[in-house]
């Protein structure tokens, strides 16, 4: 009953995981990929360390590249209809939060999730586990680049046929992605709350330059706690110099400066 549908993977910038700073989408009809593209985006937000190791995308490639909203005419014609994706319901709502931000229509997305529908056939043996690229090993199935948008999306799609294949697909398969909301703006009581908290665990230490393990600690606890800010430019800008601090393992006398004058 899948006959055509859209394959969707996309790659983040930093842990929010709501903008995106690269999308893979792969037309499917009738087993054939009719269409396939991948587009990087500019998310305008910051890269975390971690997530540029897992894509290798870094801002610099990004920084001539077309936002969310300018390439979404291109791509939402694709959004009508069942979408697919591995563990779905993160790519769809990374999606949605994306339109939300930039005030664009969110459309209804009827959706197969390839994780859910090997789980629900697949014993974790017959691969080595449920993630895509065991799945692709174990069926197959090629993946040139993984966590590469467009192999990904690609990969997806060709794990769905197989499975298709192998166990047909009814309207059990089928769910519908309800968003929820878009993550808040960071209030002027959150900002203050999370400066304030790293400026007390600054000035507890005073002005020592070499970062002692209780200082270090202080400060891995304070980036810890609050990276559900970093929405925010300061409290970002913070985080990220507490990270350079961490791993240098000094603190510079104009970056304490900066910190208590805020």
């Amino acid at each position: 009953m899948l006959e055509c549908y859209t394959a969707v993977d996309v790659e983040t910038p930093n842990r929010n995981n709501d903008s995106i700073c690269s999308i893979g989408i792969v037309r499917m009809e009738y087993g054939t990929p009719v269409y396939q593209r991948e587009f990087l985006v500019n998310p305008h937000e910051h890269f975390d360390g971690y997530n540029i190791k897992i894509h290798g995308i870094s801002p610099e490639m990004v920084k001539k590249a077309p936002t969310f909203a300018e390439i979404w005419p291109e791509i939402a014609p694709y959004f009508d209809g069942i979408m697919a994706a591995h563990s779905a319901t993160f790519d769809l709502g990374v999606i949605c939060k994306s339109l939300a931000l930039y005030d664009l229509p969110i459309p209804d997305m009827p959706y197969v999730c390839t994780l859910m529908k090997a789980r629900r056939h697949l014993p974790k043996e017959e691969c080595g586990s449920h993630r895509l690229n065991d799945l692709c090993a174990g069926l197959n199935v090629p993946l040139e680049h993984h966590h590469n948008a467009l192999d990904d999306a690609l990969g997806c799609a060709l794990i769905l046929e197989k499975m298709i294949d192998r166990f047909g697909c009814d309207q059990s398969d089928i769910r519908t992605y309800s968003f929820k909301g878009v993550q808040p703006t960071v209030s002027p009581e959150e900002r203050a709350y999370a400066i304030r908290a790293l400026w007390q665990a600054m000035e507890l230490h005073k002005r020592a330059r070499v970062i002692s393990a209780d200082y270090h600690e202080a400060l891995e606890d304070w980036a810890r706690k609050n990276d559900r800010f970093l929405r925010d430019p300061d409290v970002r800008a913070c985080h990220n110099l507490v990270e350079e601090v961490l791993k240098r393992g000094v603190i510079e006398e104009h970056e304490y400066s900066v910190i208590m004058g805020l």
